[in-house]
């Protein structure tokens, strides 16, 4: 089932699209008693892993830089690997920063609600921890999973922290605003 011909399949699913994705999942297992046994009905057993963001503020930052900049993802040696716009300078906003707290707020609480009332202990994963050593983090993905942990030997990683002087200045900025 998995790519390469392996038996692994790994799905991202971002907060916004939980609800969307159970109801059409509880469709094709109508008899399912949770959302959970409804995805073990379709996927098979699941393990499930949770990488959060403990720095909301900076997350906040990051997002607003992307979506203004238009640049999401670049390479370790700074070419570009994702840009969804044209360039553009981006601006600081205080209230959208404070709404999109908010909402990842929201969102870290609508997961953890999910996972109780499914029975969900995720292995959780630091974003700042991946970040600084990605990895080391995919060798405890890896054991997690109870696969060879040296495979993460021959990966490279495939992108670069976005984040620079600007974040840090608008991130200081919004804690003197406060």
């Amino acid at each position: 089932m998995g790519s390469n011909g392996g038996d692994l399949f790994g799905l991202r699913l971002l907060p916004r699209s939980r609800g969307y994705f159970f109801a059409q999942l509880r469709e094709h297992v109508p008899a399912a008693q949770s959302d959970r046994a409804a995805f073990e009905a379709v996927f098979g057993p699941a393990t499930f892993i949770y990488l959060r963001r403990d720095d909301v503020l900076a997350q906040a930052v990051s997002l607003h830089r992307a979506v203004q900049s238009g640049l999401w993802h670049k390479a370790p040696d700074g070419t570009e690997i994702e840009r969804q716009s044209d360039p553009q300078d981006p601006v600081y906003d205080r209230d959208t920063l404070s709404a999109t707290i908010a909402g990842f707020e929201e969102d870290a609480r609508g997961w953890r609600t999910w996972f109780t009332a499914e029975g969900i202990k995720p292995l959780e994963l630091s974003y700042d921890a991946l970040a600084r050593d990605p990895l080391g983090m995919l060798q405890d993905v890896l054991e997690y999973l109870g696969l060879p942990e040296e495979a993460a030997e021959d990966v490279d990683v495939p992108t670069a922290k976005l984040a620079d002087a600007v974040n840090a200045e608008w991130i200081a900025r919004y804690k003197a605003d406060r």
